[in-house]
């Protein structure tokens, strides 16, 4: 890591990292910019679970079609570089600090000074509106109606799985959840919907009617895959059904191919055969369920001992994440604590365990490097989850990939 890129980065991580509950600052910020999109198409995806997904399976089917792209994503694992790719490479370092140090300047002309995520998103928008791209993909943050993407005014709009998830922002029932997600569309705007839960398709219904979009329900994807999971089926379903709504000519061969040359880091990702190694970054009730079928439909999980290496931010979930890990019935359990602020104590994360049920050994995580010794020792499989920040680690760690020293709060 260079020293240039170190010191723009965290001047960016020393911006606001409270959420703005409305679009003006964004809005200002691109305003700012000056963007020359031209004719540009953009597809903005929001939802709760499989969004980050969904916009890989869309950036590898572009990028097999030969279509110039720009991918922003969030949260990224190990390098804040990871949120800005284009053409499926991540930017680079010098391109980093030129963009960094453009909107830097542009924010301390602001009297609201924008947080990192608005940073990182205005940063995206000027690195792709100068590279004459055709298709640009905003994977949204928490949020939907004043998610900083939704300023930037997609064609059309994805909507991944809603369930629940941040609560204490987005509502406390899954209506209000559905609502604040959907509430991104605008009445222009093509609208992709994955199947949903009863509540949620009738709050999406009823935003059909009150906006005035075209709306389109997609079906799972029955083509072979390059991201593990049954889930998945669902995701690459809304893929290509947006890029269909997209319009922007993408053929049978590059659908197929795109699907299964797709990489997503941190969703059930292998990492190592021996021991049998799998990263996943479900950090919800309704993620949990999915990794868990994922799991159990791994044969390489059935025949061995399972460890689970487990970290998580605080939440109200926790408790529910962890009693469904337990229908794994781990041989070990290790709690990791990442370097996040807001990453859960190791002793309270034992306790929720213990409370939960589980009878097997659980401790701190020590070393990544114990961890796989004790593995090989009783022939068991490792699996790494409950966090993003968890598994980001652990990336960074097992694997040769950029590593920031420092990660920001989301």
């Amino acid at each position: 890591m260079s020293a240039g890129y170190g010191h723009e980065l965290n001047r960016l991580l020393a911006l606001n990292t409270n959420p703005k509950f409305d679009l003006e600052r964004i809005e200002h910020l691109l305003k700012l910019l000056n963007l020359r999109l031209g004719a540009m198409r953009i597809v903005q995806v929001v939802g709760t679970n499989g969004k980050g997904s969904s916009v890989a399976f869309m950036e590898s089917i572009l990028k097999a079609q030969g279509i110039k792209c720009g991918l922003f994503s969030s949260p990224h694992l190990s390098c804040a570089r990871e949120r800005i790719r284009i053409n499926g490479e991540m930017i680079s370092e010098d391109q980093f600090i030129d963009c960094a140090r453009h909107v830097l300047y542009l924010c301390s002309k602001m009297a609201d000074k924008p947080s990192f995520f608005e940073a990182m998103l205005a940063m995206a928008m000027g690195t792709f509106s100068k590279r004459e791209l055709e298709v640009v993909i905003l994977e949204a943050g928490l949020g939907g109606r004043l998610d900083a993407t939704t300023a930037v005014g997609a064609q059309v709009l994805g909507v991944s799985m809603i369930d629940f998830d941040h609560q204490a922002i987005l509502g406390n029932s899954i209506s209000a959840i559905a609502t604040e997600k959907v509430s991104a569309a605008r009445p222009w705007q093509k609208v992709v919907s994955v199947e949903q839960a009863s509540p949620v398709r009738l709050v999406i219904e009823e935003a059909k009617k009150s906006i005035g979009f075209e709306l389109w329900w997609s079906k799972p994807c029955t083509k072979p895959l390059g991201l593990l999971g049954e889930h998945q089926t669902h995701n690459a379903g809304l893929a290509i059904s947006c890029l269909e709504r997209l319009d922007v000519g993408v053929n049978a061969s590059s659908i197929e191919a795109g699907l299964l040359e797709v990489s997503w880091p941190g969703r059930f990702e292998e990492i190592s055969k021996d021991p049998y190694i799998v990263l996943d970054g479900a950090h919800n009730p309704s993620g949990i369920c999915a990794l868990i079928k994922a799991v159990k439909a791994e044969q390489k999980f059935a025949k061995q001992p399972l460890f689970l290496i487990f970290g998580s931010l605080k939440s109200v979930n926790t408790p529910a994440k962890i009693a469904l890990l337990l229908e794994l019935a781990p041989k070990r359990v290790y709690i990791h604590c990442s370097k996040n602020p807001r990453a859960e104590e190791a002793e309270e994360l034992i306790g929720l365990f213990l409370a939960a049920g589980l009878k097997a050994p659980i401790a701190p995580l020590l070393s990544w490097n114990e961890a796989v010794s004790n593995a090989l020792a009783q022939g068991a499989s490792i699996l790494v989850g409950g966090s993003l920040y968890t598994v980001g680690e652990a990336r960074s760690f097992f694997l040769d990939v950029p590593t920031d020293p420092a990660q920001p709060n989301y």
